[in-house]
C-alpha cells in the first residue's frame, strides 16, 4: 500500500498535464472560409457569417490618406 501511495504523484502527473491541455484547447472556434477577391473587391453578400470567418485572400493594395468606396 505505501509503495502504491508513493506513485501516486507520478500517476496524476499525466492527467493533470492532459486536463490542461484540454482546457487551453478552444473547441469552440468559428472556422475560416476562404474569400477570394478580383481586382480589391471580395463578395461578401452572400457569406455565411453565422457559421464561418471570412478569410480575404488576393492582393490588397494601401492607399495612403484615401478613402475608398464603390
Amino acid at each position: 500500500m505505501k509503495k502504491l501511495k508513493n506513485l501516486l504523484p507520478y500517476a496524476a502527473l499525466p492527467l493533470l498535464l492532459a486536463v490542461f491541455f484540454l482546457m487551453l484547447a478552444d473547441t469552440t472556434a468559428t472556422p475560416f472560409r476562404e474569400v477570394h477577391g478580383e481586382n480589391g473587391v471580395w463578395d461578401l453578400r452572400d457569406f455565411d457569417f453565422e457559421n464561418y470567418n471570412a478569410l480575404l485572400v488576393g492582393e490588397m493594395i494601401y492607399i495612403p490618406k484615401a478613402l475608398l468606396r464603390q
